[in-house]
């Protein structure tokens, strides 16, 4: 068995869009909050052997850099978002076989084995199977797009070839 997903230019940019706000929420969320867990420790006063020690000590430095670190790291999300927004999208032909995953688009054609997949996440509607956690090499598969047979046989690959679950 086969099975064969095919989608439009705006299928497919719709379901990028998804998936990179999803990415960066989560990756902007957790650079947020170090933002002010660095801020909290920063203006912390620390009394030590009952000597409040002044503004600029070792830990306020500590916590500054964290914050420099937390600001670029969201300045860095927030290009790498709105670069990824810019991206064209194209028809793409998808085929999901026991051998390999095919990815055709109009420019290009990947074949993936199936040894190259790592893990996969079901994350409401949309089957995500990635070679890392980066999120970078992934392909994502709307529930929506396949049957209830074809879901069952991809579980069953998915299974069979060892890819592991990640909640």
């Amino acid at each position: 068995m086969e099975i064969v997903i095919n989608r439009n230019a705006q299928q497919q940019k719709a379901l990028i869009k998804t998936i990179q706000k999803q990415f960066y929420y989560k990756q902007f969320a957790i650079a947020f909050g170090l933002f002010i867990i660095a801020l909290l420790l920063m203006f912390m006063k620390l009394d030590v052997m009952n000597k409040t020690l002044p503004f600029w000590n070792p830990f306020s430095a500590f916590a500054m850099g964290i914050v420099m670190i937390a600001v670029l790291r969201m300045q860095g999300l927030y290009k790498q978002y709105k670069q990824a927004s810019k991206l064209k999208s194209e028809n793409v032909h998808i085929t999901i076989s026991d051998v390999a995953i095919t990815y055709r688009a109009e420019t290009h054609e990947l074949k993936f084995l199936w040894p190259y997949f790592k893990f996969y996440r079901l994350n409401g509607t949309l089957i995500i199977i990635a070679k890392d956690i980066t999120n970078k090499n992934t392909l994502v598969i709307d529930r929506n797009e396949i049957n209830e047979d074809e879901f069952k046989f991809l579980q069953s690959l998915l299974f069979d070839k060892k890819i592991l679950n990640r909640k």
